[in-house]
Formats: structure tokens, sequence, C-alpha cells
């Protein structure tokens, strides 16, 4: 994520997944943007979960205080 800073962009932080996978890697399904939130929907693996499909959804909310980008806790919706 960046902000500008005059004329050249700064980084103020990365999205990256926060559900912690049982096997495979976490991946972001999607991204959605609001004034000062960021949701990131993501996609994880639980235990049984076969190597092609996972069955795990979560989203976890970043916020944006000036140019801080703080990542939430995530919440699995299913």
């Amino acid at each position: 994520m960046f902000t500008l800073k005059g004329d050249s962009l700064a980084a103020i932080g990365a999205i990256t997944p926060r559900q912690k996978s049982a096997k495979y890697i976490t991946a972001l399904a999607g991204l959605e943007f609001a004034p000062g939130r960021i949701t990131a929907y993501e996609k994880w693996y639980r235990q049984t979960d076969p190597h092609c499909c996972t069955t795990g959804d979560a989203t976890a909310v970043r916020t944006r205080e000036g140019d801080r980008l703080t990542p939430g806790e995530p919440r699995v919706v299913s």
C-alpha cells in the first residue's frame, strides 16, 4: 500500500493473509477499499481439505491512520 508524499510514492504497509492455514498457504481472494480501511477476503485450508480445494473463508480489515496501515485480526466467516 502506498501514499503520496510530495511528488513521490511512499510505502505504508503490505497486505498479506492474516488467517493461518493448516496445510498450505492462505490466498488473498479479493480486496475491498473504503475510506480509511481495506478489507481482505482470504481463502484458507482446513486440516482435512484436499490440495485442490479450500473450504475456509476469512476476512481481515486493515485501517489507515495517517501514514500507517494497521492490520486487524482475521475473522473466520466459513
